[in-house]
């Protein structure tokens, strides 16, 4: 499978490439199309998660606020 993560400053995705996922580049770009006209068709299923998160951290003016945020996500994460 694929794992992409989403970085910010710029905005953008990474994903790690290494031996297993030599020759497979055609399957990658038909999997990543796929995905990118799911969430076109139903943004409703993917506005949820980690990746809402992490784009509202984008969004907030004041970096300083960032870190009590997060901590905060993660306790009530790994606290139930």
């Amino acid at each position: 499978g694929w794992n992409l993560n989403s970085l910010q400053y710029p905005s953008c995705l990474h994903i790690c490439c290494t031996n297993l996922h030599c020759g497979k580049e055609t399957a990658f770009l038909t999997d990543l199309r796929s995905a990118v006209e799911e969430v076109r068709a139903h943004p409703e299923k993917y506005a949820g998660g980690s990746a809402a998160v992490y784009g509202m951290a984008h969004s907030i003016p004041d970096a300083t606020l960032l870190e009590p945020i997060a901590r905060g996500f993660v306790d009530a994460l790994f606290s139930g």
